[in-house]
């Protein structure tokens, strides 16, 4: 009688016995991965992510389910340590070939992080044993990379790509979306990074191509519209960041800057000022010899300087006893400290007997007469 290599054939779905990572199935030059128009030069190769597809799984004859297992063997993935794929395997000889058990075994087998196919067979011999084997595909490492760019890379918030790790295209994209938004960050606000590999020996060798393009960095900052509130004053709400930006000679963070005009916001929130309007920040750009300058303006609206006209409480809690706690009163200019220092104080008054309280300002402002009136609106928070 004679031996035949059957391929296992789930009832349910094929798929539970042959495993892929779930991956576009994109290709780079030919099969072996090699782009013919440079095969030795990771810069001149492709910037799709390099997959193998799964080796289909050809129905044959129905496996002989319950038939006694003498052999497991794996196939295949020779660098990864046989102990760990073998603790990932409940089969084992003198058990009854199970279909439950084999399609767990490829799926825990996908799972470690080093194998990227699974397949599994069975083969009957002539006293009605088995002998499951396991064929596996590592994951492809890294196998050299290459940054294609006349300066040195500075140090920033990338992690580089290594020689040796397993090759994982999510990984390379987020490197070189990281690496081009540090050089943007640097000032170089017109910076690309592209990646491109090829396969070599089983081993995927990338390169970076990057293209800082011309380095801006601040000339001067200036805000205008602000008639009540002093330029040195707004200026020295910009954050600096231990003097690494947004400040004369250093790059440009609008991110950073964005985040500094809500302080500018609550100083004229704090002055009366309710319907400022800050922003957003406006660049203009030039070139001086190699260099580029950037001149950033943003425009205030102050708007009007409003007055409390009137201030009530409603809600749970003594009207009169909140009243008190609130610094303002009617007459005085609207402050956005003094608000939130007489919601603390309420808060705090209720905290002593064990309640808590949320406290929320409305306002009703009157544009042409200046006047703001405020409701307090004191809620009990359930426990």
């Amino acid at each position: 009688m004679h031996r035949a290599l059957r391929p296992l054939v789930a009832l349910v779905a094929l798929a539970s016995f042959a495993c892929a990572r779930p991956k576009p199935a994109i290709f780079a030059g030919t099969g072996s991965g090699i782009t013919n128009v440079a095969e030795t030069d990771p810069c001149r190769g492709s910037a799709e992510p390099l997959i193998d597809a799964p080796s289909p799984l050809v129905p044959s004859v129905e496996p002989p389910w319950g038939a006694r297992v003498v052999r497991v063997e794996l196939d295949g993935a020779p660098s990864i340590p046989r102990a760990l794929l073998t603790s990932a395997i409940t089969t084992k000889p003198s058990m009854p070939l199970d279909q439950a058990a084999i399609a767990r075994d490829v799926r825990a087998l996908h799972e470690l992080e080093a194998i990227d196919t699974v397949r599994a067979d069975v083969e009957q011999l002539p006293n009605d044993e088995v002998v499951v084997r396991y064929l596996l595909g590592a994951r492809r490492t890294i196998g050299d990379v290459v940054y294609r760019w006349k300066a040195p890379l500075t140090a920033g918030h990338w992690v580089p790509l290594a020689k040796g790790e397993l090759y994982d295209p999510a990984r390379i994209a987020r490197m070189r979306f990281d690496l081009e938004r540090n050089l943007v960050d640097e000032g170089h606000r017109d910076a690309s990074v592209e990646e491109r590999h090829i396969l070599a020996d089983e081993k995927v060798r990338v390169c970076f191509l990057v293209e800082p393009r011309t380095k801006y960095l601040v000339d001067r900052i200036a805000f205008t519209g602000n008639d009540h509130v002093a330029q040195a004053e707004l200026l020295a709400l910009v954050q600096t960041h231990e003097d690494r930006v947004n400040e004369p000679g250093k790059p440009l963070r609008e991110d950073l800057l964005e985040n500094d005009l809500l302080f500018v916001s609550a100083l004229y929130y704090d002055r009366g000022y309710l319907s400022v309007k800050v922003g957003p920040a406006q660049t203009k750009t030039k070139i001086v010899g190699e260099n580029g300058q950037l001149s950033v303006e943003i425009p205030i609206v102050e708007g009007a300087q409003y007055r409390i006209k009137t201030l009530r409480f409603s809600g749970f809690g003594p009207a009169a006893t909140h009243g008190k706690l609130m610094a303002l009163k009617p007459g005085e200019v609207f402050g956005r400290a003094k608000v939130m220092d007489g919601i603390e104080k309420i808060k705090a008054l209720h905290r002593k007997n064990g309640v808590e309280v949320d406290v929320t300002p409305e306002t009703t402002l009157d544009a042409p007469k200046g006047e703001v009136d405020v409701v307090f609106k004191v809620e009990q928070v359930k426990k």
